[in-house]
């Protein structure tokens, strides 16, 4: 049967699209629907279609201020993530390229649609980083690309507020201040072994520390945080910084041989 074409208009709305999990995997995808309401909205024979394909049962209800999330192996996210509210399998893929999908009510009327990309003015980031593609306020359109960014979880957020008040912010310590680091100065052509996660790299030479010369904060301020200044090289002259404290930022007009001098 053809589609009529004419706007959306629906209070349940598309919210959040899982559409290239980063481990590419077509079972990982799923697409979240939020209902704008303070009353429960009965989804009874309505459906998804476009990209992907799915009815919603007789009796399906999405609850007042709610999420419904629809995924393609809808037992895998749960177990994943412990959410009920998931429905599903859909049939088809999100196209991780872009995709437009559909929410049709049982009389076929379009009720919302959104049409995504992986480029242009859409974020790229959902586009295999892990993150989702979520909409920044779950009562806006879901057409326009600017009402939609990443998620700030890998993962997302399924059957939740996409932007939770407080999100627990996780520290992760890549390389230790005093840990060891090693180094291959023979010049010889390593290729490109060494650069996998676990090479052995107990043969090189190390050190537990690095000796700190200077540093600068890069705020626009010429002078050394810590340690010696240096000496200008080169033509290289202070000028006024950003915040027009004469003498406070350093200017280099792209000449050969221009740099700071910082004794050992």
């Amino acid at each position: 049967m053809p589609h009529c074409a004419f706007a959306a208009d629906s209070v349940v709305v598309f919210n959040e699209v899982h559409y290239h999990p980063a481990t590419n995997e077509a079972a990982n995808e799923w697409v979240e629907l939020h209902n704008q309401m303070a009353v429960d909205i009965d989804l009874s024979a309505w459906s998804l279609q476009g990209g992907i394909g799915y009815t919603f049962a007789e009796g399906t209800i999405v609850p007042a201020a709610g999420y419904l999330v629809v995924a393609s192996n809808p037992t895998a996210l749960q177990t994943t993530t412990g959410i009920t509210n998931v429905l599903g399998p859909f049939t088809g893929q999100l196209n991780n390229a872009g995709a437009r999908i559909e929410l049709r009510d049982r009389n076929d009327r379009l009720m919302d649609k959104l049409e995504y990309r992986n480029g242009g003015k859409w974020p790229l980031a959902p586009g295999g980083s892990g993150t989702t593609l979520a909409k920044r306020d779950s009562n806006s359109a879901s057409d326009l690309p600017e009402n939609w960014t990443s998620s700030v979880v890998v993962g997302g957020t399924p059957g939740r507020p996409n932007f939770p008040e407080s999100v627990a912010i996780q520290d992760r310590t890549l390389i230790l201040l005093n840990a060891l680091w090693r180094y291959e100065a023979s010049g010889a052509d390593l290729g490109t072994a060494w650069r996998a996660p676990d090479f052995d790299d107990s043969a090189w030479a190390g050190r537990n520390h690095a000796n700190l010369i200077s540093y600068w904060p890069f705020n626009g301020n010429a002078t050394a945080t810590r340690g010696a200044n240096g000496s200008l090289v080169g033509a290289v002259t202070a000028t006024t910084d950003r915040n027009s404290v004469t003498g406070s930022a350093l200017a280099f007009n792209g000449a050969l041989g221009q740099y700071v001098s910082v004794p050992a």
